[in-house]
């Protein structure tokens, strides 16, 4: 019996991203949705793509290896998607700092 593919591909403006249970399936989605891509005259661009590990301090002691079109895409702590910063065992920490750091620079004008 096949394996069953849990994944989702979010789709915004230029922004996409695809969430997949199971780490070592990424690269033939990668290369699934590449491909429709080319098929529909857009492209992707292989140099801003990055990856994440999502998962508890356990899980995240693992590797991720993830490649498209023979191109190793690089491995993240963190990545931002429509503005939003999210890290491996989504904390939002770096979010949260990222928040603050601009509230205390704009804040400073009024003192």
């Amino acid at each position: 019996m096949p394996a069953v593919v849990k994944h989702k591909l979010l789709l915004y403006a230029d922004d996409s991203a695809i969430l997949v249970h199971g780490k070592h399936i990424l690269s033939s989605e990668l290369e699934t949705v590449s491909d429709w891509l080319f098929c529909n005259k857009l492209s992707l661009h292989l140099g801003k793509t990055a990856s994440v590990l999502f998962g508890s301090k356990h899980k995240l002691k693992s590797k991720l290896s993830v490649s498209c079109k023979g191109q190793q895409i690089e491995a993240k702590e963190s990545v931002s998607y429509l503005g939003a910063t999210i890290d491996q065992n989504l904390s939002f920490d770096s979010m949260a700092n990222s928040v603050l750091k601009k509230a205390n620079a704009r804040l400073k004008f009024f003192l």
